[in-house]
C-alpha cells in the first residue's frame, strides 16, 4: 500500500505579546475564527490542556462538511507548546496532527503553525496527496494569517482596558 506523509508549517510575526497569542491558540471555541475549515465546535473545552478533547464540523470540500474528533497529547506552557491529533479522519486521511508554539521575538511573537497527515489511498495515493497539500498549504498560511490578525486585535483591546 502506497503511504505518503504531508506536513506545512507556516511562520508570523504577531505584534503581541506571548501572553496573548498563547491565550488564544489554547482557546478552543475560537478555532472557528481563525481557521477557515472549522465550521464550529460541536464539543469542546474552553482550554487546550494535554489530555482534553474535542469535537469539531469542518469542511472537506462544498457542502461536504465532517466531524473529527481532537486529543491535545501535549501542551508545555514553558515553551509555549502544543499539539494535537485527530483520532478519526475520514477517507484516505490518516494520522492528522496540529502543532503551534509561540516564542517572544522582540516586541511581539512568533508564532509557528504547522499541520501534518498520512494519506493512504492505494493506486491514487500520489494524486490525492498532491492535491490534499496544496489544499493544507495554503489553508494553514490562511489560518495563520487571520489568527494574527485576530490576535493583534486582542492586544489592542487589552491596551485599552
Amino acid at each position: 500500500m502506497s503511504i505518503r506523509s504531508l506536513s506545512h508549517r507556516h511562520t508570523q510575526l504577531v505584534e503581541a505579546a506571548p501572553e496573548v497569542v498563547w491565550a488564544l491558540a489554547c482557546d478552543v471555541p475560537r478555532y472557528p475564527d481563525w481557521v477557515a475549515v472549522t465550521l464550529e465546535m460541536v464539543d469542546a473545552t474552553s482550554e487546550a490542556t494535554a489530555g482534553s478533547t474535542y469535537v469539531e464540523r469542518t469542511r472537506v470540500v462544498g457542502p461536504i462538511t465532517v466531524v473529527s474528533h481532537w486529543t491535545v497529547v501535549e501542551r508545555d506552557d514553558l515553551a509555549c507548546f502544543t499539539r494535537h491529533e485527530c483520532r478519526d479522519e475520514p477517507g484516505p486521511v490518516k494520522g492528522m496532527w496540529l502543532e503551534m508554539r509561540a516564542t517572544r521575538e522582540g516586541a511581539g511573537t512568533r508564532f509557528d503553525l504547522s499541520i501534518g497527515c498520512r494519506v493512504e489511498a492505494g493506486i491514487l495515493t500520489g494524486p490525492v496527496a498532491a492535491a490534499l497539500s496544496r489544499q493544507l498549504r495554503k489553508g494553514n498560511a490562511g489560518n495563520i494569517e487571520r489568527f494574527a490578525a485576530l490576535a493583534e486585535g486582542l492586544a489592542i483591546a487589552r491596551l485599552a482596558d
